[in-house]
């Protein structure tokens, strides 16, 4: 691989993190991230919601995502996704005049329209959404039981029959479209969390995967990312001990509960480990293999050896992942045949150990990243930066 900078179009301000960008996706012009971006005296933050525009990953357009939000309040985008009938980003509004969930849409991600909050998003936590050719999928839950959502526009959502799926108490994490459709991944909860599937020919009817071991057992189990390769189906998620992951969420509940108390900003918040990260391999998504899980009995990994994998796409015919390897603190890609075995992209190394990746896309031969370099001196992200590397 040869690396460069891309340049970003933000101007330079006192305060680290007002332009950022946190997450990317191919789609719209050709390549649509979002964050924030400064706005300087609009409202007591002084940055609005944003997204990053770029047809090849080499230009940037930065455009504010603030139609209809009052001039004391912000935008906050948490979902974005690019379909052929547009884009769609999911969010908020706050904190003067109004605090609530918001949506907007746009169909070349320049000029945006702010939609009503669906009815059917009211309750609900979004996990995930993404375009498909007929419109979007949103994952997530309501109520505290998993839920997806479809729409052909990005304004009229619809739920699908929790009873045809099969839904229960827990959640849809994640959800991607397969050579046959479309295949979402989360957990249920019952005695235990078991790791849980749906599909859909259509992205409106799902139906369960009924899946046993390694997903169902003794152990938590929770399915995060799933990643179709010309191998197959590579999946990643956490699995651990039942009394680890309840002993975990009571103590976010007596955090919780002491900040009420207190008013302490802090624990606003809260998060907690437990289990490890673990992967699964399948040819057809119904069986699947558990994969070597690292650190378990205490054996720590060979040093550089990949331990985190914040992103995996497919790339040619096997597997690109942008993680970390043991020891070594900043981000690295390693590339695998078969989904097993992990090897680094010999250098030279795209990121240093002051650097973040938020977004990562594989763009045929081209490798494009998103994030930002760290500022030593406020622990926050500097300017956004865009890494794109090429194939020789």
């Amino acid at each position: 691989m040869t690396w460069r900078r891309a340049p970003i179009p933000v101007q330079a301000n006192d305060t680290p993190g007002l332009d950022r960008i946190d997450g990317l996706v191919k789609g719209g012009p050709g390549l649509v991230g979002w964050g924030r971006a400064e706005t300087r005296g609009r409202n007591q933050f002084n940055d609005m919601g944003a997204v990053y525009l770029s047809a090849t990953g080499d230009r940037w357009e930065v455009v504010l995502v603030d139609t209809d939000v009052n001039p004391v309040d912000a935008s906050e985008i948490a979902q974005l996704a690019a379909s052929p009938r547009g884009i769609v980003a999911i969010g908020g509004v706050c904190c003067t005049t109004e605090e609530r969930p918001a949506l907007w849409r746009s169909l070349d991600g320049r000029s945006w329209q702010r939609l009503e909050y669906p009815a059917e998003f009211v309750g609900a936590s979004i996990a995930r959404v993404i375009g498909v050719p007929d419109g979007f999928i949103a994952v997530g839950s309501l109520d505290g039981r998993a839920a997806i959502w479809s729409s052909p526009d990005g304004s009229e959502w619809t739920a699908a029959d929790p009873l045809d799926a099969g839904f229960g108490p827990g959640q849809v994490s994640a959800v991607t479209t397969t050579a046959d459709g479309y295949l979402a991944a989360g957990w249920t909860d019952g005695e235990t969390y078991d790791g849980a599937m749906w599909r859909s020919t259509d992205g409106l009817d799902w139906t369960r995967v009924e899946l046993e071991a390694p997903f169902v057992g003794a152990l938590d189990t929770v399915v995060g990312e799933i990643v179709p390769w010309a191998g197959g189906l590579w999946a990643t998620g956490n699995e651990g001990p039942n009394a680890e992951r309840v002993r975990c969420e009571q103590l976010l509940g007596a955090m919780a509960s002491a900040g009420r108390q207190t008013f302490e900003p802090a624990t606003t918040a809260l998060s907690c480990g437990w289990g490890l990260e673990t992967q699964w391999l399948s040819s057809d998504g119904i069986s699947w293999e558990r994969l070597p899980v690292r650190w378990a009995g205490g054996v720590a990994p060979l040093a550089g050896e990949l331990i985190e994998y914040r992103f995996v796409r497919a790339g040619g015919p096997g597997l690109v992942a942008l993680g970390e390897g043991f020891g070594d603190g900043f981000p690295s890609l390693f590339v695998s045949d078969d989904g097993r075995e992990w090897r680094p992209l010999p250098p030279p190394r795209a990121f240093k150990p002051d650097q973040s990746v938020s977004g990562f896309v594989v763009d045929g031969r081209r490798l494009i990243a998103v994030g930002g370099d760290w500022d030593p001196n406020s622990g926050v992200a500097g300017s956004p930066a865009v890494w794109i590397g090429e194939a020789r």
